[in-house]
């Protein structure tokens, strides 16, 4: 019986889950640049029919960057805008020392944005290898036999910015979380604390790439803290409304805290909005445990944990890398329990 409804729960959040994808593709569609605001400035004397399939193409390039940002948002899609075309000028320039000169200012650019999870280094190179894809009559030869055709023909195809799909059975099968209802965060938390949380959210949501993680008098790291601390509380709250015990919803939130500060703050000067899966692997596999040996804490509920806690932030859209935590932790649970 208890399969069967966990099976009903992990079905609903498919469906809920596809209901929010093709939203946000109707309002990628909806609310997108038009074509011509994205198209870079073409060399002159080129007809109409030229223009028209060199614009083709630049959709076509600029596809996954423009799906990576948020549609609702228009001056985030006018920065887009710069940054589909600085990807489109760099690579269309031939004198390599040009387009040498040209890399800063677009990384600057780049790294300023919410959505820009993916460093810049790997973001660039796949951004190459599309160009050359799209256009290879832009590269010489000798560019070109840089990349394989597959590795081409991978970059071409696919969207490096594409958040994993979480497998809820797998999830559940695995860690044994009690089921999270955001819609049910403000009663568990209490409005004032649920209006901090929210309020925080929205107004971090633009500048929380301008912290500055080694100045602990930069407000907007100020800021990202007291809102991952609201997360935790958030996080006991619902813990407690599934029945757990006092002490397990404590060890829960001691295995949790340390993640966020020190190790990401010291170690990687991040954060909750910035967080990828392989910063968690690292976390689990080895700080937490050269921890062990000079603190309590439970190294059998860290799986649970984490999987507990970032079900919740992505349940709340508070955490863009969730869905690719998940994932990782599934990928090293059982190298994880070895070592324990």
């Amino acid at each position: 019986m208890a399969k069967k409804k966990n099976k009903q729960k992990s079905d609903k959040k498919r469906q809920a889950k596809a209901l929010k994808v093709r939203s946000r593709k109707k309002e990628i569609k909806k609310h997108a640049p038009k074509r011509q605001s994205l198209i870079p400035n073409l060399p002159g004397g080129m007809g109409g029919g030229a223009m028209s399939g060199q614009a083709q193409q630049l959709m076509k390039y600029s596809e996954p960057l423009v799906t990576a940002a948020d549609p609702q948002d228009m001056k985030a899609m006018t920065r887009l805008s710069d940054i589909i075309k600085g990807f489109w000028g760099t690579f269309s320039e031939q004198d390599l020392e040009k387009r040498e000169a040209m890399m800063p200012g677009l990384k600057e650019l780049y790294e300023r944005q919410p959505w820009a999870r993916v460093d810049f280094e790997t973001v660039a190179e796949y951004m190459l290898k599309r160009h050359i894809y799209f256009m290879p009559n832009a590269h010489s030869d000798e560019e070109k036999a840089r990349f394989s055709e597959a590795e081409l023909a991978e970059a071409g195809e696919n969207n490096i910015f594409e958040v994993p799909e979480v497998d809820e059975a797998a999830l559940a099968e695995a860690f044994d979380i009690p089921d999270f209802q955001p819609e049910r965060a403000a009663e568990l938390m209490g409005e004032p604390g649920f209006g901090i949380l929210s309020g925080l959210h929205g107004s971090l949501k633009d500048k929380f790439s301008q912290a500055d993680f080694i100045n602990e008098n930069d407000p907007v790291l100020n800021d990202i803290l007291t809102f991952q601390n609201q997360t935790f509380k958030l996080f006991e709250a619902y813990l407690r409304d599934a029945g757990i015990e006092s002490p397990t919803v404590a060890a829960h939130l001691a295995n949790v805290r340390p993640l966020f500060d020190p190790f990401l703050r010291t170690f990687h000067q991040a954060g909750i909005f910035t967080v990828e899966g392989e910063q968690v692997e690292e976390y689990a596999m080895d700080f937490f445990l050269r921890r062990l040996e000079s603190e309590d804490k439970n190294p059998e509920l860290l799986m649970t944990s984490l999987a507990a806690y970032f079900s919740m932030v992505e349940a709340m859209d508070y955490c863009d890398g969730a869905a690719e935590v998940l994932s990782q932790l599934l990928e090293f649970r059982e190298e994880y329990e070895e070592m324990v």
